[in-house]
């Protein structure tokens, strides 16, 4: 009689199938010694989505009621949560009690206790269209006490966290100490205020490091253009001390004091790097184009990915030669980017200078070997005939790039098996 093949072969080869949900189940029922494995796939992620007060579903309390013992399994937890179902807000104008009241929390937090490792936390107050800024310090004390002791508890396993729409002073960042394997840090549509005085005064912790660090996303939900956003961004980063970063997603800065602020080491260790530039003009002051910003401007020597976001105004000719310079003075003369990724959000009112875009491709052909414009919301009637060359060749494109992520290369949250 042949001798089996050893159990760790047999894993390796469901090993393939993480991806392939229906073989999966089909394999968790072929022999016990199978279960397991197949259930750390089937099983790895845990999902709760909250959309209104008035979606009277839970989804927390029926998995500890029939499915606790397959917390064991999960590696992967999301949490979207603009009902506040689990977030339980105070003096938020926009708060409505859940039907459910704080059941739900206590199952989150119970599913919690059950976890044997983590690898991966999403915790969103959007969910599918519905954002809903939340002020963190009002944010249910049990659930901030419950996430910083999952924190603390899995600090030698989580390598991706992802925070979206909070307010929270640089203080509150002292919750991720201690995060040694963290790989992926999202703090998106992030603000620092406070309801009642203004800003939140800021509180340097020079103790704080993340050493493993290889990918940093800031985005700040900013609604005016105000200088005052850029010094927030500029504390942040002072206060996240990471020093081998590679990939570099910076959104919703309109002022130069953020660029300012990046740790020289970092451009000779970023190869990706994600800008939002919401002010072209360079005449503006503390616009990132400005010629005395430019000046100062180090040399990414690394570099190999560059995306820049536009909000275009009119696109006129003296905006397009200082995002010239300001490449110009980024790149290294000599270097060549692999890929250079220009995402344009069109306004439907503002004309679009067909010789200023072209200018900006032919710019953009010169200082990488691929190069992609794409329009957000675009109309292709319009840009289409505009554009037949390039529409044809897929170098510009057309939909929907900035919801959710603009980091092409690297998804807001990225995935890892």
């Amino acid at each position: 009689m042949p001798a089996p093949i050893p159990l760790e072969l047999q894993e390796q080869v469901l090993d393939h199938l993480l991806d392939d949900t229906t073989t999966l189940k089909q394999c968790s029922f072929v022999c016990r010694a199978w279960t397991p494995r197949t259930r750390s796939y089937l099983f790895r992620k845990f999902s709760a989505h909250y959309r209104s007060p008035n979606d009277c579903t839970p989804r927390c309390r029926p998995y500890v009621e029939h499915f606790l013992y397959l917390a064991v399994y999960v590696r992967e937890i999301e949490i979207q949560d603009s009902a506040d179902a689990i977030f339980l807000t105070r003096k938020h104008p926009a708060h409505t009690k859940p039907a459910f009241g704080d059941s739900e929390l206590l199952a989150l937090c119970s599913i919690f206790d059950h976890l044997v490792s983590l690898r991966k936390i999403t915790v969103s107050s959007k969910c599918g269209d519905v954002i809903r800024d939340r002020y963190w310090p009002h944010v249910s004390a049990k659930f901030r006490t419950s996430l910083e002791a999952v924190f603390n508890k899995f600090s030698s396993s989580l390598t991706h966290i992802l925070m979206y729409g909070f307010f929270f002073d640089v203080s509150h960042v002292r919750m991720f100490r201690g995060l040694d394997s963290l790989q992926y840090l999202g703090l998106e549509a992030i603000c620092a205020e406070n309801e009642s005085t203004g800003l939140v005064p800021f509180q340097a912790d020079d103790s704080l490091s993340f050493g493993s660090i290889q990918t940093l996303s800031l985005n700040f939900h900013t609604a005016e253009l105000d200088p005052v956003n850029g010094l927030l961004l500029t504390r942040l980063v002072n206060t996240l001390r990471i020093s081998n970063l590679r990939h570099l997603r910076l959104g919703g800065a309109n002022d130069v004091s953020i660029l300012e602020a990046l740790p020289l080491s970092w451009s000779s260790t970023v190869v990706h790097f994600a800008l939002e530039l919401t002010i072209l003009n360079p005449t503006i002051p503390w616009s990132p184009l400005s010629p005395t910003f430019t000046a100062k401007l180090p040399e990414f020597r690394a570099l190999r990915v560059l995306e820049l976001s536009l909000n275009i105004e009119p696109l006129e000719s003296h905006h397009l030669n200082a995002l010239k310079d300001f490449m110009n003075a980024m790149l290294p003369p000599s270097r060549r980017l692999d890929e250079l990724i220009v995402t344009i959000a069109a306004v439907e009112e503002v004309p679009v200078d067909s010789s200023a875009v072209s200018t900006l491709y032919e710019f953009c052909l010169s200082r990488a070997e691929v190069v992609r414009i794409q329009w957000e919301d675009g109309k292709l009637d319009i840009l289409g005939d505009r554009f037949p060359d390039l529409f044809a060749t897929g170098a510009m494109k057309i939909g929907h790039f900035l919801q959710d992520h603009w980091f092409a290369g690297i998804s807001t949250v990225p995935d890892f098996h």
